[in-house]
């Protein structure tokens, strides 16, 4: 969604190369159905955020961080997955508003 992503010069660019691209006005900032990842983290912070005492150090949180992730991964991972691939081609062939119905 950045500006210059849509900036003049870029879509000129694109066209001339006969190049698809999503349009502003089509890009939904907030489409959850698209970008599972955000769920997996957030899901990770939470869990880190269960832990009673925060790490004392780098290499201890590094190995929390890495559990908390092996555990959400095993967990949620592919539950979170499963849609993402039917939600994008609906998305792509009905328009993004489809998969919030």
């Amino acid at each position: 969604m950045a500006t210059s992503h849509y900036s003049t010069e870029v879509i000129n660019l694109l066209k001339s190369e006969n190049l698809e691209y999503v349009t502003k006005k089509d890009n939904l900032p907030n489409f959850p159905q698209e970008r599972p990842i955000r769920k997996f983290w957030t899901l990770r912070k939470q869990q880190y955020k269960k832990r009673k005492q925060p790490a004392k150090n780098l290499q201890e949180f590094k190995r929390i961080w890495q559990k908390v992730s092996q555990d959400v991964a095993e967990k949620s991972g592919k539950k979170l997955m499963r849609n993402v691939m039917k939600n994008l081609r609906l998305a792509r062939d009905q328009g993004p508003l489809s998969v919030l119905l």
